[in-house]
């Protein structure tokens, strides 16, 4: 998929907007998942400046909890990828205007990720 191929789903799907932050947030080491903090600079996962709410919207997603621990949270992050066309708790209101933003800020990183997937 290109990356203008994932900004139109982006624009077109709220319940890609939702997965986006979900596999950002995989995507991030697990020192920055517990600490909620960017500290690799490797281009993955979320940005210094999208990470507060990237982080917030993905866990909205995936319906845990603030305090979970980082076993739990790997678990729902694997259980919620591995399941095709399975969009998670819905963003609404101004979460999934936030929520498109950051995806698009973060789309050809989201783009690479898709390319990577084995098709099944």
């Amino acid at each position: 998929m290109s990356p203008e191929q994932m900004k139109r789903i982006l624009i077109q799907n709220d319940g890609a907007v939702g997965r986006a932050m979900v596999m950002l947030l995989a995507e991030q080491t697990v020192d920055e998942r517990r600490n909620q903090d960017v500290n690799a600079p490797n281009g993955r996962g979320f940005s210094v400046r999208t990470k507060d709410h990237g982080t917030y919207c993905a866990r909205w997603v995936l319906d845990v909890p603030r305090n979970v621990t980082d076993t739990q949270l790997a678990t729902a992050i694997f259980r919620f990828i591995s399941r095709r066309g399975y969009y998670g708790r819905p963003l609404t209101g101004k979460w999934i205007g936030i929520a498109r933003g950051i995806a698009l800020y973060h789309h050809r990183q989201l783009s690479e990720l898709v390319n990577a997937q084995p098709q099944f």
